[in-house]
């Protein structure tokens, strides 16, 4: 067995899922752990013995993951200097002067500062394991440079250490995907972060130093070979991903068929109404879908989990894809319902390659060319939600409510009824509802709820209409369904989206997490 200890000294985690740069990335990925200690390596003086470590690592399955809850802090934006701009006008070396640029730096604060990844099947030879301890010991950050770390190799922990961490083990059904480290990624990174060209800049720089003929030549050559200065690492990219499930060790948490959440930004342009009602949402999510697939067509075959349907085929999908909602201002003193922005539910089993193309597509429709085009309502600009932090609506954690421990959700949109009531009495056509709700929260992989409440009226404080004012879904057969708002509590927390019934990939049965009451009133 093979063991790293990870401490966060400072008590907190800074670093943003790749996916979303807003949101915080919990638990660290195998991958950041990996590029920690290769910037170790090259940061504080390269050995070989450390190199035949890290391929060693590489060479591991992934490994699991023994992690705390966490808190999450609400991200905000900063204004920095940009790091690299070296030009003097612009404030060269000195921060103060440099133009400033707006950053996000999403932050958790775990329960427990120590995070461990344990390899169970690892055998390695007693040098590697010097090697790698002596790299843990150059480690000083995992994540963002704030998040200052203490690591070493340790022993397999305790059940006493372990005591309130979930276990994060690899599996073919997971829950979430982590980025892992693979053969060749070490590679990958010693070119990123050009140790050979820097090497070569500085030797040819103190050449350039001598004021002679060789100096000259140095000269010469250090400008045609590097004219814009020293080299810079280029971002690394991991696009390996491994499928996680976590084993709670305290009270569990349910998860929706989507584990991502894009959102974006609605703005009016010229000439457009300044909001749209939430009882639009039909035909903001219609033109969001088309506007979608004509972007994604262009990046090549129309996927699956963008479509719906089956690949070359016009029939439904049975696997779970894309669902669009919009994002309205509901839920806050005085909130009128207005609509803010456009989410993308993203199901799990969404491949690497397939979310390429969406986020292209995305991409594209928040250009300068790009637009949505939602006929008389107008024609609205996208931008994505990390630009806009202070607007909560669009924020993803108020639709997952992840750090909430939500047990209780309300309905914003309604829920279409996948069949229609047969019973006749009132009492019997309710418990039938409740049936069709509990049905639907398997359908998405949530619990069976411990208590359904029915109304036509929205349980969410302010801004959600009645279930009569949005308009009726249609069936196949061109009859209408019925709807109706709902209020859900389940037997312990969830993390959304939460979409229910027959339009839930059409921005019906959204759903909000509910807010706790404060204990004593």
């Amino acid at each position: 067995m093979l063991c790293i200890a990870v401490e966060f000294l400072a008590g907190y985690f800074v670093a943003s899922r790749p996916s979303s740069r807003g949101m915080p990335e919990w638990p660290p990925h195998p991958a950041r752990l990996f590029m920690a200690l290769v910037a170790a390596h090259f940061e504080a003086g390269a050995e070989r013995s450390e190199v035949e470590a890290l391929k060693f690592i590489e060479t591991l399955s992934p490994p699991s993951l023994r992690a705390s809850g966490y808190n999450e802090r609400r991200a905000v934006s900063h204004f920095v200097p940009v790091n690299d701009e070296l030009n003097i006008k612009k404030g060269g070396p000195f921060p103060l002067l440099r133009p400033r640029q707006e950053r996000q730096f999403p932050m958790v604060r775990p329960d427990r500062p120590t995070v461990y990844f344990i390899w169970p099947d690892a055998n390695p030879p007693q040098g590697i394991v010097a090697a790698l301890a002596q790299l843990c010991g150059k480690m000083t950050r995992l994540g963002h440079s704030s998040s200052l770390v203490s690591a070493w190799v340790s022993e397999p922990p305790n059940d006493c250490l372990l005591q309130d961490m979930d276990c994060w083990t690899p599996t073919d059904q997971p829950e979430d995907r982590l980025r892992c480290a693979t053969p060749g990624l070490f590679e990958e990174l010693q070119s990123l972060y050009r140790t050979e060209a820097t090497a070569q800049y500085i030797e040819l720089t103190l050449q350039a130093a001598v004021k002679d003929k060789r100096g000259r030549e140095a000269k010469a050559k250090l400008g045609k070979e590097f004219p814009g200065g020293m080299p810079q690492p280029a971002r690394p990219r991991v696009e390996f991903t491994a499928g996680y499930a976590r084993n709670f060790s305290g009270t569990p948490v349910g998860h929706t068929v989507w584990d991502e959440l894009l959102a974006y930004r609605l703005h009016p342009v010229e000439g457009t109404a300044p909001l749209l009602d939430i009882c639009a949402a039909p035909a903001l999510v219609g033109g969001m879908r088309r506007a979608i697939m004509a972007a994604a067509g262009d990046f090549g075959p129309l996927p699956e989990v963008i479509s719906g349907h089956s690949a070359g085929s016009a029939q439904p999908s049975e696997n779970p894809h894309c669902a669009i909602f919009a994002m309205p201002f509901v839920g806050y003193p005085y909130a009128d319902g207005r609509i803010m922005g456009v989410g993308l539910a993203v199901p799990r089993a969404c491949n690497p390659g397939d979310f390429a193309v969406l986020r292209s597509a995305m991409g594209r429709l928040c250009g300068a060319n790009g637009g949505l085009r939602l006929g008389r309502l107008g024609l609205w600009s996208l931008s994505p939600s990390l630009e806009f932090p202070a607007i909560a609506a669009i924020q993803p954690r108020r639709w997952t409510g992840m750090g909430a421990d939500a047990e209780s959700w309300a309905t914003v949109t309604p829920i279409a009824f996948d069949a229609h009531p047969k019973a006749k009495d009132s009492k019997a056509a309710g418990e039938e509802i409740a049936a069709m709700i509990v049905a639907a929260c398997n359908r998405i992989g949530l619990p069976s709820p411990d208590h359904v409440e029915i109304s036509h009226v929205s349980f969410v404080s302010s801004g959600a209409p009645t279930a009569y004012e949005f308009p009726r879904l249609a069936r196949k057969d061109g009859s209408l369904r019925r709807q109706a708002h709902a209020r859900i509590t389940f037997p312990h927390p969830v993390v959304g989206p939460v979409l229910l019934g027959a339009g839930r990939y059409r921005g019906y049965g959204l759903m909000a997490p509910q807010r706790k009451e404060p204990a004593g009133g």
